[in-house]
């Protein structure tokens, strides 16, 4: 609930058509890739948003996505996976978007 709020704020128009996934097991992951950590919720995300021909998405890749995540070991597993991962300091919210300033 709190991270679709967050995204209707800062991204209005497009935040509808952003999946998201929790724990809770309300989605579904048909590939072979990665299960550890949140590459397969990712994985999942990309599968859905691949699947939607109207947005017009046709390729996914772990160079194209950013993980941003307040679980050091999520972040650790994603970046052994070749996936971009930023880790979210909740002590210090403010350094969030300089990191990602930082990615190459």
């Amino acid at each position: 609930k709190h991270i679709r709020e967050v995204l209707e704020t800062a991204f209005p128009t497009v935040a509808g058509m952003m999946p998201i996934r929790g724990n809770d097991r309300s989605w579904t992951y048909e590939g072979s890739g990665m299960r550890l950590g949140k590459q397969e919720h990712m994985a999942s995300a990309a599968e859905e948003l691949m699947a939607e021909p109207r947005l017009g998405v046709t390729d996914v890749r772990k160079d194209t996505t950013l993980l941003i995540d307040d679980d050091p070991r999520n972040i650790r597993k994603g970046l052994k996976d070749g996936t971009r991962a930023v880790w979210f300091n909740p002590r210090d919210p403010n350094r969030l978007l300089d990191d990602i300033l930082l990615l190459k």
